[in-house]
Parts: structure tokens; sequence; C-alpha cells
């Protein structure tokens, strides 16, 4: 069983979803807007650390790119306290 990659996206209090391709990126889309505007897109999910970015969009465009490089996150360490041993 494959286990699907997804990116959770917040832009302007709308969520969105994506799936990671084999390489790492991903796709999703922004809605046009009539006039310039400077968005926050805040990206999370189980695989990745949190982070946001600051991304300018211009009036009416049909196609752009957001570049943004986020950390992956390490699965949590469980410890048995109970068991005894030392923790550092």
């Amino acid at each position: 069983m494959v286990c699907q990659q997804l990116i959770q996206i917040k832009i302007a209090d709308t969520d969105y979803t994506a799936e990671f391709n084999s390489d790492g990126t991903f796709e999703f889309v922004i809605p046009q807007s009539e006039s310039d505007e400077i968005l926050f897109i805040h990206f999370h999910g189980s695989t990745i650390m949190s982070d946001a970015i600051k991304f300018p969009v211009i009036a009416n465009a049909s196609d752009t790119a957001v570049k943004a490089k986020l950390s992956g996150r390490n699965p949590a360490i469980t410890y048995e306290a109970a068991a005894g041993g030392k923790f550092e």
C-alpha cells in the first residue's frame, strides 16, 4: 500500500489540499484576483513543518509559480519511561 503524501495550504481563510509528486513538488490553483495583492500562503501537513510565505499576485494572472522550500518532519520517537534507561 502506497502512503499518499498530502500538504494542506491555507490562503485567505480558504483551505486547499494538494498531493506531493514523487520529486516533492505539488500543484494547486490560486483563484485569480482582479487587482494586485499580497497573499500569505500557509503550508502544513503530517510530513512537513508548518511554514508560511508572503506571495505577490498580479491582477488577472493566468499562470504563476510559488517556490517554497519546506522542511520535512521526522516521526515522533516513543520512549517508555517505565522500562528504564537513559534519554539524552
